[in-house]
């Protein structure tokens, strides 16, 4: 797989140096510059790529690392986080420096993290000497958009898919400490209890608007799991886990309203607001409700 198929063909790239290829005990991209904040959550999902750098220096232990172009990944970049609630409590000790000064404590998290392959990793200064100098010389951004020779130069190169088993999660304080709470499970479990209780309070009248009737498959929750593809049915937005803002969690639809059973043939996840927008209308007529809204 190329970086190119990471993304769109006139979507962004950009550089940000690391100390390492960050894994599932650092999931996330974690800044401290505000500058740099505003650049990665201008990436969007699918269009835009960012590549991590090793550093020149001691920081990069391993010497295969420093200098090198180490991944290049996507980002969710609509909910900016506290990076202690992105890594496991072990790690915690990094966020502070010698004097107990916070360092980079805001992250986005992965969406997809690719290595680049050997046996040798790219050389910065190779392939992108411009944009590595540059990256040097403007600390006080610490992200580098690549253009033109470079940007192009980056996107052939192969890359390996890497699976972030902790990408989904959050540590929130529990009963023994900090626990990984997965928010990809806690959305579908979400999506699963409401309709059992929309079903649980249908009357079995049928009324639009008091307890409509509702019927689901006993193994909806299965259902929705292989339905999850991380966009919204309806718009094709992205949809993450469990965002802050309740406009964009995820939200079971019936494909046909008409239809008042939950099963696998009329079940999609969309964005809650795409729900509300539907409600009751047809697939063509949502389409044609979107499309004047993008218009403006």
């Amino acid at each position: 797989m190329r970086v190119s198929h990471m993304m769109q063909s006139d979507g962004d790239v950009l550089i940000k140096s690391e100390w390492g290829p960050l894994d599932q005990n650092w999931p996330c991209v974690s800044f401290s510059k505000k500058s740099a904040e505003e650049m990665l959550r201008g990436l969007m999902p699918g269009r835009d790529i960012l590549i991590f750098v090793g550093t020149s220096g001691r920081q990069t232990e391993k010497p295969e690392h420093r200098s090198r172009l180490l991944q290049a990944v996507t980002v969710d970049p609509y909910q900016v986080f506290e990076t202690r609630q992105l890594v496991p409590a072990e790690r915690h000790h990094l966020l502070t420096d010698e004097k107990g000064r916070p360092r980079w404590p805001h992250s986005l998290k992965f969406l997809r993290s690719a290595d680049f392959t050997g046996p040798e990793l790219p050389k910065a200064r190779e392939i992108i000497p411009s944009g590595y100098r540059r990256l040097g010389s403007e600390r006080r951004v610490g992200v580098v958009k690549l253009d033109g020779a470079e940007r192009d130069a980056v996107m052939r190169l192969e890359v390996e898919e890497r699976q972030i088993t902790r990408y989904f999660g959050v540590m929130t304080p529990g009963a023994g400490g900090e626990v990984m709470v997965p928010s990809k499970e806690a959305a579908l479990d979400r999506m699963a209890q409401g309709i059992a209780q929309r079903v649980a309070g249908s009357s079995g009248a049928e009324s639009q608007t008091v307890n409509p009737v509702r019927e689901a498959a006993p193994n909806i929750r299965t259902i929705l799991e292989d339905k999850w593809n991380g966009c919204c049915a309806l718009c094709g937005g992205r949809i993450g886990p469990e965002y802050g803002n309740p406009m964009l969690r995820a939200s079971a639809d019936r494909i046909d309203s008409r239809v008042p059973r939950y099963d696998r043939d009329n079940t999609q996840i969309v964005h809650r607001a795409c729900n509300w927008a539907k409600n009751a209308c047809t697939q063509e007529e949502f389409d044609a409700w979107l499309q004047m809204v993008r218009l403006g």
